[in-house]
């Protein structure tokens, strides 16, 4: 990628122009606008946020640290990112993670990856928050989806075996001697047969 803007630059300006003129235009123009005592300031007082892992907070450190002067060539600025790892990963664990990295080795990258492995094991998480919503929907259905065909024959088996529900069982009519209704809507519930018909003419009579 620097060669190709090296060549874009030479086109656009002097076809001459040297690499080395090339590469401190371009740190120049896309080094970091805050001092070298402000970045580390902002590292010091990093801190992780909740959607991202412990690696990622650890790379961001390094990012940072990579915009002062030497970049993460420098074994003192990718230092600056281990104590802000240290530090304010989970402060609960500050102490654990001293003891278990060395915060002035000379290697400061492995000391960070050592860092992250441990806090990871110390907390049982990669550090993510997890969201406690639950979806809206299931996966594949929406708002509107039918029942599935076993889930729908589950429901209609239940309703069959519901016991009938009683009718005013205790209701006895005493036009035809039959439970359910009263005489007064005899006429209307319960059809006349022949039978009931003879007897209840029968009883006109006698009266």
């Amino acid at each position: 990628m620097a060669s190709t803007l090296s060549i874009q630059f030479r086109e656009d300006n002097v076809p001459s122009t040297t690499l080395a003129t090339c590469g401190k235009r371009f740190i120049e123009e896309f080094s970091s606008p805050l001092s070298d005592f402000e970045i580390i300031a902002q590292l010091r007082d990093e801190r992780k946020r909740p959607m991202e892992t412990y690696r990622e907070y650890a790379d961001r450190l390094v990012n940072m640290a990579g915009l002062l002067e030497g970049g993460i060539q420098s074994s003192t600025n990718v230092r600056f990112a281990l104590d802000s790892f240290v530090q304010n990963a989970w402060p609960n664990f500050t102490t654990s993670l001293k003891i278990a990295v060395d915060e002035q080795s000379p290697r400061p990258m492995a000391e960070l990856d050592i860092a992250v492995r441990k806090i990871t094991l110390l907390a049982g998480s990669d550090g993510k928050m997890r969201s406690n919503k639950r979806p809206m929907y299931e996966e594949g259905r929406g708002p509107s989806a039918p029942v599935r065909g076993d889930a729908h024959a589950a429901v209609i088996e239940r309703k069959r075996k519901l016991p009938a529900r009683r009718q005013n069982g205790n209701i006895m009519c005493f036009a035809c001697g039959r439970p359910g209704h009263i005489a007064a809507v005899y006429q209307n519930v319960a059809p006349v047969n022949d039978e009931d018909r003879v007897v209840n003419d029968a009883t006109d009579a006698e009266d």
